[in-house]
């Protein structure tokens, strides 16, 4: 039966040469010479090695992307003894080698193959004890990320003999997104081409549309409508953790909280962003950054009183009404307590909480339901209170929805497992200005209070 070999050197057989590099098929004697004398190796077991090397890089590349195979390779060149011993590299140095402290090991090949065995759900005992010894040479490790020696970081949730409550942590009802326009998209940048119609003050419409009235023959007189271009850009919005091994086995925080707590953080960071937070340049355009807003201005700081909630609701410029409300900071509770219209000697409220226990108190302004908000602006400031017709912010979602994903591999030899999320995202406003009517003051789908300066 013939063998596969690889010339590491030019030879002759039977008179013909053969370059280095070349693969040969021999018979097993002339192999065995060959790879005897150092001049060939066998080129079947180099194929293995090669094939179970492909499929741990591809593996490595499907479920870690681009940036953890060289963190890996650079991890294993990188393995080496803490001082001289007899090979506590358990099986992945030469066995039985006395090595020098310092000294690089060698066998990489198993070590990766131990890994991809791992990350299938059984770890080998020597990959466990080289582990154990690894921990006990190198430093620790310099991430951030969920350990048992400090209290906050999770060593308040170690057992002993007291019971162990987590909470996770809450966010309100998303103030933007529950409204909003949803568009699903399946590419990272989406073009949408409308109408321009801002300006109808000059009996124009759609940007330059007009019609005339006329006799009979009269030459006609043409206009034309002017479009605009909206560009939603998908952005990322990621979350990353680490926990120890330990806080993994000993812990009550688990691997779950973790992930859902950063996922909590991205929906934090989400809202905050589309309402008052984000410039527009790779995040969401805020509420507040917008061009089609207005401002309505406060007459007493610090207050809210009842004809700027009447001026607010009078520059609104409404598509769907039953995506209008107010978003309010909390704060300005006390003073919606004070709204009230005046009837004769008498006076109404304008804000009516809910009474409804099961439901809290927000309840409605003027008929628009009412949400507090903690991404509001303090009170008195211009954003501490937001009227819009939340149906026109429009929320790009990639139609995969978050990525969320961990591994064993990125901080293995520190024994950390990392939890990763990644969501593509975009928001903005539909219009990009604000509309004036053919008569009357300028309106907006966002309309909010200014800051009293005097």
């Amino acid at each position: 039966m013939n063998v596969k070999i690889k010339l590491l050197a030019a030879i002759e057989i039977d008179g013909k040469t053969y370059g280095k590099g070349l693969v040969l098929a021999v018979d097993a004697d002339t192999a065995k010479d060959l790879i005897d004398k150092d001049v060939a190796i066998d080129h079947s077991e180099v194929e293995a090695k090669e094939a179970l090397q492909k499929s741990i890089d591809e593996g490595i590349a499907k479920g870690l992307k681009k940036v953890l195979p060289s963190k890996i390779k650079e991890a294993v060149a990188n393995i080496s003894v803490g001082g001289e011993v007899i090979d506590n590299s358990w099986g992945y140095g030469s066995q039985n080698l006395k090595r020098s402290k310092g000294e690089k090991l060698h066998n990489a090949a198993q070590y990766l193959r131990d890994v991809k065995e791992a990350a299938g759900g059984r770890t080998p005992e020597r990959l466990t004890k080289a582990m154990d010894y690894a921990k006990k040479i190198m430093k620790a490790a310099g991430t951030p990320g969920q350990v048992i020696n400090n209290d906050p970081d999770g060593g308040f949730a170690v057992p002993t003999e007291t019971r162990i409550e987590l909470e996770g942590a809450t966010l309100e009802a998303s103030p933007v997104r529950q409204s909003a326009t949803i568009i699903p998209m399946s590419t990272k940048a989406l073009n949408i081409i409308r109408v321009k119609d801002y300006d109808r003050s000059s009996g124009y419409v759609s940007g330059g549309a007009i019609a005339y009235w006329g006799s009979e023959n009269a030459t006609l007189a043409a206009s034309k409508i002017q479009t605009e271009q909206i560009k939603i850009d998908l952005e990322p919005l990621t979350a990353l953790g680490f926990m120890s091994h330990q806080a993994l086995k000993f812990s009550a925080i688990s691997g779950g909280l973790l992930m859902q707590e950063l996922g909590t953080a991205m929906a934090f960071a989400e809202e905050g962003a589309m309402l008052t937070d984000g410039t527009g340049a790779g995040m969401p355009q805020a509420i507040m950054n917008a061009t089609a807003k207005l401002s309505i201005a406060r007459s007493t700081a610090n207050t809210v009183v009842q004809k700027e909630i009447v001026d607010m609701i009078a520059r609104l410029r409404i598509k769907q009404s039953g995506s209008v409300k107010w978003i309010a900071n909390q704060e300005l509770l006390p003073a919606f307590s004070q709204l009230n219209l005046a009837v004769g000697t008498g006076g109404a409220p304008i804000w009516i909480p809910s009474n409804d226990a099961s439901k809290g108190f927000p309840g409605t302004l003027y008929g628009y339901p009412v949400q507090w908000s903690e991404y509001c602006e303090s009170k008195g400031t211009a954003g501490d209170l937001i009227l819009g017709d939340f149906s026109q912010y429009d929320i790009g979602d990639f139609v995969e929805g978050p990525e969320a994903a961990e591994s064993i591999h990125i901080k293995f030899l520190e024994a950390q497992t990392a939890y990763r999320i990644i969501k593509y995202v975009d928001g903005q406003i539909s219009p990009k200005d604000v509309y004036t009517p053919k008569n009357g003051a300028t309106r907006a789908p966002f309309v909010h209070l200014s800051t009293k300066t005097s």
